[in-house]
């Protein structure tokens, strides 16, 4: 049989500063085969959606349009990993497979395990090279730090096609991904790819980043005032040290820096603790939410819970695949506060909205959101005090919701106080926008309660200590600990 070497896809879908590729093709008298492997978690676990695998099959069309120079492709496989190359492994001798180790949910930790017991067992060595400012097997952070700056210094990895050998590939039909179709919102999306992506960093660093700090906690600026990489992030159609670079020759201000690094922060939290997908972070609350009734949460995930501004983010949501990141910390803390949901009953709907859904942010953030680490302020959003700060004028909420459009400024952001005669002036679909499903004074009250009871237990103390001892530098364990002390906030 002909030799190969495999560069597998997962979560990296770009062809420059990409260390595997690089390794690869410094033996490029081996012909090069890339894989995407299109598995079938991406249709049966409810954390995600069409628009993941409508922006994964944009990314990787972007990818061959760059390969074509080079006589190149990305083959693209339905089916599950070990299906998968134990077909590729019947028709080549496959010398090698490089690829990127990734951190993921249980359904990729464990194919991944699975397929190193199936190399070893045929004798294929199987190369994973680190992410870049994440590190495997990492128990407390004392060197994360300073290591994830090493990474983000580094010069990019330089990506050189001319010499490679291309073997010669026609994929079975019963191996292709099947066709998929449009979908709501679909429009509404960013498209995916490098090439894309690109052109967002660019407008960003050179033009719209002057709106930045005006933008980023205003929903309806902060479609075009932030930044808008974290879906090419999360599908590496860009890498962060390249962003990270980008920032720092265009002098991009501090806090647009500091939520870069973040990014990597929380993806070595998830990289740390896997379990913290499933479990929360702190056992002390485990326990105290309990689903609410069906309908609750069916208002919540469709924009019909009565208070404007979650509806309005809800619906440009589930429509667009965006939400910025103060108002999906509102939407969660109305989920987990005001409704009283555990946060793993919300987790696979919102994952399936984002777009740019990392698992390494959203489970760790969801946590933090929920009040279920005992390590950060309690944060119980006040969603009418949200709107009136962020949308002062309805604008955001009339156009999301074409109920309120009608609906003068007094009421915009608390519709049930309209007069009696002014409602009977609306027009008729106008007039059925829902009244609230709960009293947020008295959710707000009681989640305020129990939770810091729950915190503030000898339990979770002891717990929390063991979180900071994990997650946190050693010089930021003091001011954790003072924060935590200060009270819920708004």
């Amino acid at each position: 049989m002909n030799p190969i070497q495999i560069v597998w896809f997962k979560r990296d879908l770009r062809l420059h500063d990409h260390a595997p590729l690089r390794r690869a093709l410094e033996s490029p008298e081996i012909p090069l085969f890339l894989l995407f492997i299109e598995e079938p978690f991406y249709e049966e676990d409810p954390h995600y959606h069409l628009r993941h695998r409508w922006f994964i099959r944009e990314s990787l069309e972007d990818m061959n349009r760059q390969l074509r120079a080079f006589g190149g492709k990305v083959h693209s496989f339905s089916g599950s990993a070990p299906e998968v190359f134990d077909y590729l492994s019947n028709q080549w001798e496959v010398r090698r497979v490089i690829s990127y180790e990734e951190t993921g949910m249980e359904v990729t930790y464990a194919r991944d395990r699975l397929m190193q017991a199936w190399f070893k067992h045929r004798g294929i060595s199987w190369i994973e090279i680190p992410q870049p400012g994440v590190i495997r097997g990492l128990q407390q952070r004392e060197e994360w730090h300073s290591s994830w700056q090493r990474e983000m210094e580094a010069p990019l990895c330089q990506v050189d096609f001319a010499k490679a050998r291309w073997p010669k590939v026609l994929v079975p039909e019963r191996w292709k991904p099947q066709k998929i179709a449009n979908y709501e919102g679909q429009s509404l999306h960013q498209t995916g790819g490098s090439t894309e992506a690109k052109a967002w960093l660019h407008s960003f660093c050179t033009q719209r980043s002057k709106r930045y700090r005006f933008s980023i906690s205003k929903p309806g600026h902060a479609v075009l005032g932030c930044a808008r990489l974290s879906p090419y992030l999360a599908w590496g159609n860009l890498s962060l040290r390249e962003v990270v670079q980008h920032a720092n020759a265009h002098k991009l201000e501090r806090a647009f820096q500091s939520r870069l690094h973040w990014n990597r922060h929380f993806v070595q939290k998830l990289e740390t603790q896997p379990d913290i997908e499933f479990k929360n972070m702190n056992p002390a609350v485990d326990g105290l939410r309990k689903d609410c009734p069906d309908s609750l949460l069916e208002a919540w995930k469709y924009g019909k819970t009565g208070y404007p501004m979650v509806d309005a983010c809800m619906r440009q949501l589930r429509q667009t695949g965006y939400l910025n990141f103060r108002m999906r910390a509102m939407v969660v803390s109305f989920a987990t506060h005001h409704l009283w949901l555990p946060w793993q009953s919300i987790s696979p709907w919102l994952a399936s909205c984002f777009l740019d859904f990392e698992p390494g942010i959203h489970f760790p953030q969801l946590q933090m959101q929920a009040g279920c680490t005992g390590i950060h302020t309690l944060r119980i959003y006040n969603p009418v005090k949200q709107g009136m700060d962020q949308d002062p004028a309805g604008k955001y909420i009339r156009y999301w919701i074409p109920e309120l459009r009608s609906y003068p400024q007094e009421t915009v952001h608390q519709p049930w106080r309209i007069s009696p005669l002014e409602r009977l002036l609306l027009k008729e679909e106008e007039s059925i926008y829902p009244k609230p499903i709960v009293d947020i004074e008295t959710t707000g009250r009681n989640a305020r309660k129990q939770l810091w009871e729950a915190i503030h237990s000898p339990e979770a103390q002891q717990h929390a200590r063991v979180l900071l001892d994990r997650h946190v530098k050693s010089k930021l364990r003091k001011f954790n600990e003072a924060n935590r002390s200060n009270g819920p906030k708004n």
